[in-house]
């Protein structure tokens, strides 16, 4: 229990160094003075700060990554996405948004936004959904279709959450009917 609330600790105070200091210059000891822990308590839990940023990353695409493979494929999709599971999704940001919000805003937003991309092609592929056959070759068609629901979802964080849950869906559905079947097409491995 007293580790959990020390990681917890360590993590919030890596976020919020993230919000004034790009991630290379934050130190663990930066870190462990904005947790008020001590150094040793930081290296009970972490290797160093790299760990810290990994084992949070992990854990966050492994939330993501769980929620859109705990349902079945829908039957006819292409995109693995149904609306049942895109709620779940819009509904994991809005309570994880103090979290993302910084990691997005850090210089750590290339590498986060590249490893969305590669979890949700693992998920496509992983579900026998037809990558190389696409209208548009890869990695254009890749690009197109699973770089634009993370630009979706980053910029409505970027927004501070303006849409609505329902608005945000209205678009993720405009989108998911024009781009995935329209580059992908409605064939299926």
């Amino acid at each position: 229990m007293r580790t959990n609330h020390s990681k917890d600790r360590l993590e919030a105070a890596f976020v919020t160094l993230l919000k004034t200091t790009p991630y290379e210059r934050i130190t663990v000891s930066a870190i462990t003075r904005q947790a008020k822990v001590n150094r040793g308590t930081f290296y009970l839990n972490y290797l160093d700060k790299e760990d810290l940023r990994s084992q949070l990353l992990d854990r966050l695409f492994a939330e993501v990554e769980q929620i859109l493979t705990a349902r079945p494929l829908p039957a006819n999709r292409i995109d693995c996405f149904d609306q049942e599971t895109l709620e779940q999704i819009i509904a994991y940001v809005q309570a994880n948004f103090a979290l993302l919000r910084p990691l997005l805003a850090s210089d750590m937003r290339p590498q986060i936004t590249a490893r969305l991309k590669e979890s949700l092609a693992t998920i496509f592929s992983a579900r026998q959904v037809n990558l190389q056959q696409s209208r548009i070759r890869q990695p254009y068609a890749n690009e197109l279709v699973l770089g634009g629901i993370v630009t979706i979802f980053v910029l409505w964080i970027d927004r501070d959450l303006a849409e609505s849950p329902a608005e945000l869906l209205g678009i993720i559905e405009k989108y998911r009917d024009l781009s995935p079947d329209a580059v992908y097409g409605a064939k299926m491995v």
